[in-house]
This record gives C-alpha cells, sequence and structure tokens, in this order.
C-alpha cells in the first residue's frame, strides 16, 4: 500500500514540475500580447487552451439557427467584436487575425 502512496507522490512531483514551468511561461506569452484586444479566456480550461468555450458556445448556436456553426463563424464574430483585429490562444501559440487592410499596419507597429 505504501508504495502505491510513494508513486502517487512521485507521479504529482513529476507532474508540477512539468506544469509550473509551463504555466509560467503561458502568463509570459499571454502578457505579451495583452494589448490586443480579443476574447476572454474563462477558468483554468480557457487559461490553457484558449477561449474554447465561448468559440464552442458560437459554434453551437450557429448550428441551432441552421446559420453555419463552424470556425469560421467564429473568426467572423469575433472580428466584428474587436473592430476587425484581435488575439487569440491555442497552447502557447498566439494568433493574431485582422480582417482590415490598415490594421495591417498597425499589427506590424505593435508587434
Amino acid at each position: 500500500m505504501w508504495i502505491l502512496t510513494l508513486f502517487g507522490m512521485i507521479l504529482l512531483v513529476f507532474l508540477l514540475c512539468l506544469l509550473l514551468p509551463y504555466t509560467v511561461y503561458l502568463i509570459y506569452i499571454h502578457s505579451k500580447y495583452s494589448h490586443i484586444p480579443g476574447p476572454k479566456r474563462h477558468g483554468i480550461l480557457g487559461f490553457y487552451l484558449g477561449p474554447i468555450s465561448e468559440a464552442h458556445r458560437i459554434m453551437t448556436e450557429g448550428k441551432k439557427n441552421k446559420t453555419g456553426g463552424n470556425i469560421t463563424d467564429v473568426l467572423y464574430k469575433w472580428a466584428v467584436d474587436y473592430n476587425g483585429t484581435f488575439a487569440t490562444f491555442s497552447l502557447h501559440i498566439p494568433f493574431v487575425f485582422t480582417a482590415d487592410p490598415a490594421g495591417i499596419k498597425v499589427q506590424n507597429r505593435l508587434l
């Protein structure tokens, strides 16, 4: 029985040693792009995966209304909500979208 407890403790320490540096790295990346507007990340899952709950909600509404319900609907809604330029995250990768040709000049200056 104590072997399982020891194995559990070793596994927990190992996971914490992996998760802590990744979390610090995510905080750094999120703060680096925080000046660009974008959808909010909700909860602990949203912190690691990005605004997945809001994207799922938009796609579900589109399927109910029979107006689509795919990722292009999500990107279009966010482009309208954030005046054509927004940033979102998937894991540790930032994605910066712009739908405004004049926004490309602004994006290059901000980054």
